[in-house]
């Protein structure tokens, strides 16, 4: 699989080429590692899910989708990976490096659509508690999270059908498409719809839910002395708690997601 549609190879091409046995055995350790980790993790999240009722509420099914994401990026785009960096080089045809390319832009714009959807949801908890509770139900998130998956398998769908390239990137081990210049306009208004929005509505929804919660917590020691504020109290706890929780999540995968 060549890296530059010329077939002449790059600085990066020939550096993962030579890399010395210990780079080799680090790199493919490291990454072969990932992908079972990846694997257990979202193995156990789905088995404890499906056996466990308590933890089929509607703000787990969020967690369910980043499970069964991991899982299948584990299955099906890091093996790829890990023959790269074993071999040096694409380890199979055209068309696999096309799937593994398309795989992994469904699967980024996922998890993106994913997490606005999580910071949407703890806004509306945070902020609006009474309407949270009637249209944040089960089965209206199972279908917002379905229609995330939808769109996230179209979007990138529209570039493969007209016929971009998808090459491998030595710096990644990955293959990602090459967007030609009669459509690199389209491209990125399609990132900017995908990604800088989602990124934003992300920040913004996690900041009003924090200073929302703050507010709460100012008043918290007001309402503890009222025996009849004290449940009211304890739901504003747990959902502080969720709200962190999901914080801390986004916030780990962006930062996996800087180096890319």
């Amino acid at each position: 699989m060549r890296d530059q549609q010329d077939g002449s190879p790059s600085d990066l091409q020939t550096a993962l080429q030579n890399r010395c046995t210990e780079a080799v055995v680090t790199e493919s350790l490291t990454s072969g590692c990932l992908t079972i980790l990846g694997i257990l993790f979202g193995l156990m999240v789905c088995l404890a899910i499906y056996r466990n009722a308590r933890l089929r509420y509607a703000i787990h099914m969020y967690i369910l989708s980043y499970a069964v994401t991991d899982l299948v990026m584990s299955l099906l785009v890091m093996p790829f990976t890990l023959g790269v960096l074993i071999k040096g080089d694409w380890i199979s045809s055209d068309s696999a490096c096309r799937f593994q390319g398309y795989a992994i832009s469904v699967l980024g714009n996922l998890t993106l659509f994913t997490m606005t959807l999580t910071a949407i949801d703890r806004y509306m908890a945070s902020t609006y508690q009474a309407n949270y509770l009637t249209f944040f139900k089960r089965r209206y998130v199972c279908g917002a999270v379905a229609i995330c998956w939808l769109v996230s398998f179209a979007v990138p769908l529209s570039f493969t059908v007209v016929g971009n390239n998808f090459v491998l990137h030595p710096g990644y081990a990955v293959c990602r498409e090459e967007v030609k210049k009669e459509s690199y306009l389209r491209a990125s208004i399609v990132k900017l719809i995908v990604v800088v929005i989602p990124l934003v509505a992300i920040a913004t929804c996690y900041c009003r839910a924090s200073a929302n919660l703050q507010k709460t917590s100012v008043n918290a020691e007001r309402w503890a002395q009222e025996e009849r504020e004290k449940e009211k109290l304890n739901s504003w706890k747990e959902e502080e708690s969720k709200t962190r929780l999901f914080a801390a999540l986004i916030l780990g995968t962006l930062l996996f997601w800087v180096p890319t």
